[in-house]
């Protein structure tokens, strides 16, 4: 938007700017044209030549769906700018898009059960060119669900890749590979071809059947290949150095450049699993209801959907399930190696984290997986119905209710249990009314559930055991004195916990609590330590210092003041230092945020007045980073409330434009407003002469756009002519 007072030509060049450069601009042309070529169709139905073109069920359900078209610039209105992404992403567009995902999940559940079917038709072909479109209108609006929660997901992914590209690292030069690339490659044709051999022993053993029959010979083969690989990992060191081995890892050299276009796939997909997957399913979101309400609403609806669309049409929501769990579950992973990485860096902050500590998406993972238990049996009805494989898929399947597919799947997930695999060695069969196999088919997808139950599901069980495992041994190690903090995660939890056992009740907590003195009266320290608390005392005084101006609970930080006042251990430097530290440091926005606000909270306390310079520095610290609009605009502004504005005109006036202004069009322009409205209240025409002569000077390429410059150039020369 223009400042007060633009011209009418910068009105105007702003409009077209917004709308022929922009994407809200894209997006208005696009719903505007949507809506007209509705409109045309509704005036042609009722005036046109050919009244009544829209009278028949399938015109009238295909125009429905063409409504598509308006709904997704609707929608695609409201993904996260560019340039303010600093906040996480916003809780409307998901919402919007969960509600539309539910009523498109009444819409097919409420035809299955009173409309027979009768609107979607049954079978992988339609019988009516009204089912053909219903379907098709179906499959848009649940694509238009999705589509606008991707693209935000990607925003967002690109944003992250710029803040890890910040970090300075050193790269292998082009067109080698180092050691770990040369490892990975050799390790993704490794796992390509185990995968492939072991597709080819599935179809063969279920094209033979029953008919195949193992022999000693196999055997034998069988347990002196395992042991032969216990062998080779026992004496792996040794066998490393002789000639042979030393010889052979040269010669994969060669191979393994031929083979990183696996490794680069492979990685490829994990990082949109990651990224956009998980995105999707609501992981960005900080609060724990969100993420879990948007993650069992999304599950919940896909699974509804594809028990009640007609087979096979099933498979799609089903599909879309199964991505979403492994998403979680891939995002789980990375923060599981970012925490390991952070224990070998000693918890750098510039160390290469891939998506940081925020949360660990343990439960979520496992959330997710529940809904998985349920879409297998789903996924085996929808093959079988559908026909996909062709008839009798399974026996005894026609008309089986959904618990008697979850038993079904029940009997399975026994058998690809580890230890507990007792229905084979006790020669245990299904009773004759459970279903059976039928098919090579039903073989192979049996097969892939089962190894999904195996490599997927049970690992995350056990990595999540592990994980328990380890945070035990973090805290029996902080007390044996062997490290002096916790992870992020173990940390946060533990903090709570320390907080809670020295609270002493009938001490009130406010901001005045969170001055040293104050604060030790309100917490028995003494007691920390015991009754499987941690012993705060002991810990690391930068990381306490660091968390009390990160932290925004009143308790907590009271609770490190009173550490910080125990024996004079350690001072708390001020909010506002706290956050010039960490935007010319680190530049983590969450801890940036969170030390401002508790910078202005001491500021209006008058606790530590915050000045001109203080602002003017972090505004130079954050010149380059981007998605921090609204960051800058509250720093810009404070300025401005705090003046005075000879100082405020001076110190902009350098990131407006010149040689080395602010990164981004949106803060210059702010800027050119806030000098606009402050030259005529600047006492001192030396600043205003010389700032004037500045702006004059820059190139056109360095001004602030959309008729911004030129305002605040006639402004500052109205106040300079105004004061002779």
């Amino acid at each position: 938007m223009a400042p007060p007072g633009a011209p009418r030509s910068g009105w105007f060049s702003g409009f077209l700017t917004w709308l022929f450069k922009t994407r809200n601009g894209y997006l208005a042309i696009w719903c505007l044209l949507g809506m007209g070529a509705l409109v045309a169709a509704l005036w042609i139905n009722v005036f046109g030549p050919t009244p009544g073109m829209l009278n028949s069920a399938e015109s009238k359900t295909a125009f429905v769906g063409a409504s598509a078209v308006v709904l997704l610039p609707v929608l695609l209105f409201f993904l996260n700018a560019k340039d303010n992404l600093q906040s996480g992403p916003g809780l409307l567009l998901p919402v919007l898009s969960l509600g539309l995902l539910v009523a498109l999940t009444g819409i097919v559940v409420q035809n299955a059960i009173f409309g027979g079917a009768s609107l979607f038709g049954t079978g992988l072909l339609p019988d009516t060119r009204a089912q053909l479109a219903a379907r098709m209108a179906l499959f848009v609006f649940l694509a238009v669900a999705f589509i606008p929660n991707i693209w935000n997901a990607a925003i967002f992914a690109e944003f992250e890749e710029q803040k890890r590209d910040r970090i300075a690292r050193s790269k292998a030069k082009e067109g080698e590979l180092g050691p770990d690339d040369e490892s990975e490659a050799i390790s993704a044709l490794v796992s390509t071809a185990v995968v492939v051999v072991i597709a080819v022993l599935a179809y063969i053993a279920g094209g033979v059947g029953s008919s195949l029959a193992f022999e000693n010979f196999y055997g034998l083969v069988l347990c002196g290949a395992v042991i032969g690989v216990f062998g080779i990992v026992v004496f792996i060191d040794t066998l490393a150095e002789t000639e042979f081995i030393q010889a052979l890892g040269r010669g994969t050299g060669s191979l393994a450049r031929r083979t990183k276009f696996l490794a680069s796939f492979y990685n490829w997909v994990d990082t949109g699993f990651v990224r956009i997957g998980a995105s999707v399913a609501g992981m960005g979101h900080e609060t724990t209801l969100r993420r879990y309400g948007l993650l069992a609403g999304t599950l919940t609806c896909l699974t509804l959907l594809a028990w009640f669309l007609p087979p096979p049409l099933g498979l799609v929501p089903a599909g879309l399930g199964f991505v979403i769990a492994i998403s979680v579950s891939r995002l789980w992973s990375w923060v599981e190696e970012d925490r390991a990485l952070a224990a070998m860096t000693e918890y750098r902050y510039d160390a290469p984290y891939r998506v940081g500590f925020r949360e660990d998406y343990r439960d979520e993972t496992l959330l997710g997986f529940m809904f998985v238990f349920t879409l297998l049996p789903i996924t085996m009805m929808q093959l079988h119905v559908g026909q996909v494989f062709g008839p009798n898929l399974f026996a005894g399947a026609t008309g089986k209710t959904y618990l008697e597919w979850f038993g079904f799947f029940g009997v399975e997930l026994a058998k690809a249990v580890p230890i507990i695999d007792w229905a084979e060695i006790y020669s245990i069969n299904p009773a004759n009314d459970l279903i059976k196999f039928e098919s090579a088919a039903a073989k192979h997808t049996v097969f892939l559930a089962r190894a999904m139950v195996d490599l997927v599901l049970i690992a995350s069980l056990l990595q999540a055991l592990g994980v328990a495992t380890r945070n035990r041994n973090q805290k029996r190690l902080f007390a044996a004195g062997h490290i002096t903090r916790l992870d992020e995660l173990v940390e946060r939890s533990e903090l709570l916990k320390a907080v809670r056992s020295a609270r002493l009740g009938d001490k009130g907590i406010g901001e005045e609590s969170l001055k040293p003195a104050s604060a030790r009266e309100a917490f028995d320290l003494k007691g920390l330590g015991r009754h499987g608390t941690v012993n705060f005392r002991k810990y690391d005084e930068s990381r306490l210092r660091h968390l009390y101006w990160a932290l925004s609970d009143l308790e907590t930080r009271a609770f490190i003041a009173a550490l910080s006042a125990d024996s004079d251990r350690f001072p708390l430097s001020s909010a506002i230092d706290q956050t010039k530290e960490i935007a010319a440091g680190n530049k983590n926005e969450v801890d940036m945020f969170a030390a401002f606000q508790r910078a202005l909270a001491e500021h209006r306390a008058a606790v530590n007045e915050i000045d001109v310079d203080d602002l003017y520095e972090i505004l130079t610290s954050l010149r380059a980073p981007s998605g921090l609009k609204d960051f800058k605009y509250s720093l810009i502004d404070l300025m401005v409330e705090i003046g005075p504005a000879s100082a405020v005109v001076d110190k902009l006036t350098g990131l407006a434009g010149g040689a080395n202004p602010d990164g981004y069009q949106y803060t210059r322009r702010k800027i050119a407003a806030v000098i606009a409205a402050l030259a005529p209240s600047v006492g001192d025409r030396e600043v205003l002469r010389e700032a004037l002569l500045e702006w004059e000077s820059w190139p056109e390429d360095s001004r602030p756009g959309g008729g911004y410059y030129e305002i605040a150039v006639t402004a500052l020369r109205n106040a300079v002519v105004s004061q002779r």
